[in-house]
Parts: structure tokens; sequence; C-alpha cells
């Protein structure tokens, strides 16, 4: 348990810089694109017209008719390709784009995350019943998490991306009471893109949510004779992702989280109520834990 309160402090300050670097040159790459375009930086698919042998030709007020009849046609050449001769069986497919980029499933990712959670609140209730009666205690206290996730996503159209993600939530009432609990997700993401340069897009809007299944592994609970802990999470979020070359960008964005987890504990022959004076045979103890937060994350994103 102490390695991981050490881990979480030490891992704190690096993941507050990497936001900060990742919102600035998120920040900085969209302010660029209205002045690329405004330069005529190409920013899409677009073919230009070029004018093969123009250069060598000089306007003339002597030249005849007949010769300026003589120049080349236009030829469609595309920015993001190497010059390409122009045919005639050319013309009705138009411009090929770029390759794709070889691999088994083009347009799978693997995202890095970390992440932050701010206004964590956090409700526990401890209960415990017998036969011979029982009681519940609840509590409600501000917290804090912290952690990490890997997502794999692939995307079966180009605006939708599905697949899973993995990760570890670090949460509890202050720095130094940090305890994991790991989430096993399904993911799912709608994506908009904004401008796109060559064969991939530059920056991309994207709103989607992960959940599924959490375990809880306190040490204390588990010492104290409590199984791991059962539960479930759901992660509502949106972002932008700008994208530097076309398999490698970076990311930030914010969303709600939400968890809830159960730890049950062994059965006590007899169990003595303090407050009651009350004695309790054969108790079953539960403890509750569901916290919520408002949560900023941010990473890198490779693609394949």
């Amino acid at each position: 348990m102490k390695r991981i309160k050490n881990f979480a402090h030490a891992v704190a300050p690096f993941i507050a810089a990497f936001l900060l670097i990742t919102v600035f040159m998120i920040i900085s790459t969209i302010a660029y694109i209205p002045a690329a375009n405004a330069q005529g930086v190409p920013l899409d698919n677009k073919p230009t017209v070029a004018y093969p042998g123009a250069g060598a030709m000089a306007h003339s007020p002597t030249a005849s008719p007949q010769v300026a009849q003589l120049a080349p046609k236009p030829v469609a050449v595309h920015p993001a390709t190497s010059p390409m001769t122009y045919t005639p069986a050319a013309r009705p497919q138009g411009v090929q784009l770029a390759k794709k980029s070889s691999g088994v499933h083009p347009g799978t990712s693997i995202l890095l995350k970390g992440f932050y959670g701010f206004k964590t609140d956090m409700q526990t209730t401890n209960t415990v019943k017998s036969d011979d009666g029982g009681f519940s205690k609840s509590g409600r206290s501000a917290g804090m998490a912290t952690g990490f996730q890997i997502e794999l996503l692939g995307k079966p159209i180009p605006y939708l991306a599905l697949g899973a993600a993995f990760g570890s939530t670090f949460v509890g009432s202050d720095a130094d009471n940090l305890s994991p609990v790991l989430d096993c997700n399904l993911a799912i993401k709608a994506i908009l893109p904004l401008a796109n340069m060559g064969n991939f897009n530059v920056v991309e809007l994207y709103a989607g949510a992960t959940g599924g299944l959490s375990l809880g592994l306190e040490k204390d609970m588990l010492d104290n004779g409590y199984s791991p802990a059962i539960g479930w999470n759901v992660n509502p979020m949106g972002g932008v992702q700008v994208n530097f070359i076309r398999n490698v960008g970076m990311f930030v964005e914010a969303g709600w989280s939400y968890h809830q987890v159960t730890y049950n504990g062994k059965t006590y022959e007899k169990l003595l109520v303090k407050k009651t004076r009350q004695v309790l045979r054969d108790a079953k103890a539960k403890l509750d834990i569901s916290w919520a937060e408002v949560r900023l994350t941010a990473g890198m994103a490779f693609s394949f």
C-alpha cells in the first residue's frame, strides 16, 4: 500500500505537466491551420492544376495564334503524391490518394491516457446484518482520484470507433490514502474530422464513453477479511485530437466518471456493537463505496 501511495505522489506532477503541454500543443496546432490555409498550404484532398512546360514558355506579343494553341493541356497533380504522368485513362477515375499505411487493420489505434479527477464526491455505506439485527452507517466526503488507461480502438466506419479500455484508478480521501480500482471496459467514440492534410486527419473532435466492470483492491479491506470489491463504472467524455503525422497524435478530453464497488466481509461468529451493546451472531459485513468526479484526461494516440 505504501508503494502505491509513493507511486501516486511521484506521477501526479508528471500527469499535470503532461496535461499542460498537451493542451498547449493542441492549441498551437489549431491556431496554425487558418494561417496555413491563408498561405496556400494544402489541407485537403482537392487536386491542383499544373501546366507542364508553362514555365519554359514566355508570353510574347509576337507569338502567333497557332503557337498559343499548341500549349500543353493542364495535368491534375495531387499535392500529397509524387508527380504523375497524365494519361487519358486517368481522367475518369481522378487523382489517386496516397496509399494507406500497411497494417492488418488500417484505422486501429492505441491510446495511452493519464487522468486526474476534480471535485471527487465519495459516499460510503457500511452495513452489518444478522438474524439478531444489524445496522447501517453512511458517510459522505470529498476525495481525490487519479490514474491511467490504455484503449484499443478500431474503426468499422470512418466516423465511428469501437474497442476496449483497461486501466487503474487510484482513489481515496486524500493523497495519503489512495487505493487501486481496476477497470475493464468497452469503449465507443464518434469522430468529427475538422481538417485534413494528405490522407490523414489533422484535427478531430470526438465524443464517446467507456463503461464496464471494476475490481477494488484496497489492502486494508483485504487484510480485514473482506473479499475484493466487485462493481461497475461509466465514463462519458468529449475531446479534441491533433495528429502531427499520420500515425502519431496527442489529445485532451474532459468528462464525468462514476464508480460503484462493494466489499463483502467475512461471517462473524459473534459481533458486539459498541454503541448499542448488541450481540450479533453470524453477522455479515458489507461496505459499499461510490464516487463521482469531473475528469480531465490527456494522452498519446498511435494509429496503424
